[in-house]
């Protein structure tokens, strides 16, 4: 839903209880590039629907807006919810295929003290995650974590503020939270902020340091199946590069065959070429590792020589590895792969795909 935007500010409200404060109020904004149906709840209760038009007083509410939300008192949290579907209802029966855009604001005491709130809790750090299970029985409480890199410093209210925030996660009032920050990026490290507060508004936050682990990824290219050899008449003869990037850096490349090279439609050519990459710290700039597959088939004098490239053309393009990140999703094993090169020209019959398979593993 990226043509719908809600915010709410503050999105922690902090009410100065010790000042004589009762309660406090945020503004939620909003827009919408079509008119949208906006939902709240309060303290996990029923779903109702905001009249725009009433609360705002706008002709065009439905599309854009602002209004400011009722008072909140500290432990109360309120939420904003727009579904792509106008018509679906959060009541009733949702699911991940429902997609929407949210914001919520939570109300807290302005002071932060140490609690024995925490029974038992475990840590697990991946390659791309970071989880944390934390239980605080008998008691119902909700986490907010944070985890981004950088020194955190404290706010107006004692709260811990990172410079730069990859990615959150929430778990609302319950006795046993799970929260798995993802993706991250391997052998980097981070700063993880946990905010662990109680229905009645006390809260405090714990930080933790740690590096993720670093990537191995084996990448087999087995071999070349000839879709079509180019030449109606018998054997065609090619010539073929088969490029793989790792970011935007070129790792390795296979070169064989020439204008002599003779290759058949529906045979394989085998290659048994591994790459190697890692244990090694991971960037964004070098997360990717993606394949290219070009080849020519000589046609001589009488015809054009034909080309082939992974998705036609331009041939950088490149057929990109998935790196699944999450507790039990990360590693993979003998992945299965193809790298399509079709005809570059209309009229051009040449094509082969490159097949193979990769491992990634996290240490």
């Amino acid at each position: 839903m990226s043509d719908t935007v809600i915010a709410v500010t503050p999105a922690v409200l902090f009410i100065e209880v010790g000042k004589g404060m009762k309660s406090g109020t945020a503004t939620v904004t909003y827009t919408a590039l079509n008119p949208m149906v906006l939902w709240q709840r309060l303290n996990l209760g029923v779903w109702t629907e905001v009249n725009l038009f009433a609360t705002v007083g706008t002709v065009d509410a439905d599309l854009k807006g602002s209004f400011v939300t009722p008072p909140l008192r500290p432990g109360d949290l309120l939420e904003f919810r727009s579904y792509f579907y106008r018509s679906v209802d959060p009541n009733g029966r949702t699911s991940e295929r429902d997609l929407f855009t949210g914001a919520q604001v939570q109300a807290l005491v302005s002071v932060p003290e140490e609690q024995p709130w925490i029974t038992d809790q475990t840590t697990d750090v991946g390659g791309t995650f970071y989880r944390r299970i934390i239980a605080t029985p008998p008691l119902f409480t909700a986490i907010h974590a944070e985890i981004g890199t950088g020194t955190p410093s404290r706010g107006t209210f004692g709260e811990m503020i990172l410079p730069s925030v990859v990615a959150t996660a929430d778990s609302q009032l319950k006795q046993v939270h799970t929260v798995e920050l993802l993706p991250l990026l391997a052998g980097q490290s981070y700063v993880c902020t946990v905010r662990i507060n109680d229905a009645a508004g006390r809260w405090f936050t714990l930080v933790e340091n740690l590096t993720t682990l670093l990537r191995t990824v084996t990448v087999d290219v087995a071999s070349v199946f000839i879709n079509n050899d180019g030449d109606g008449g018998g054997a065609g003869e090619a010539e073929f590069w088969i490029t793989t990037y790792e970011g935007e850096t070129e790792i390795d490349q296979i070169h064989f065959g020439d204008d002599e090279n003779d290759v058949y439609t529906g045979t394989a050519v085998l290659l048994g070429n591994q790459i190697v990459r890692g244990p090694k710290v991971v960037t964004a700039a070098d997360h990717d590792i993606g394949i290219n597959a070009a080849g020519i088939e000589y046609d001589g004098f009488l015809e054009a020589d034909e080309h082939a490239n992974t998705w036609g053309h331009p041939p950088h393009l490149r057929r990109q590895l998935d790196f699944p990140a999450g507790s039990g999703r990360e590693t993979l094993s003998q992945q299965y792969f193809q790298v399509p090169a079709v005809p570059g020209s209309v009229g051009d019959d040449f094509a082969f795909t490159v097949i193979g398979h990769y491992s990634v593993a996290y240490t």
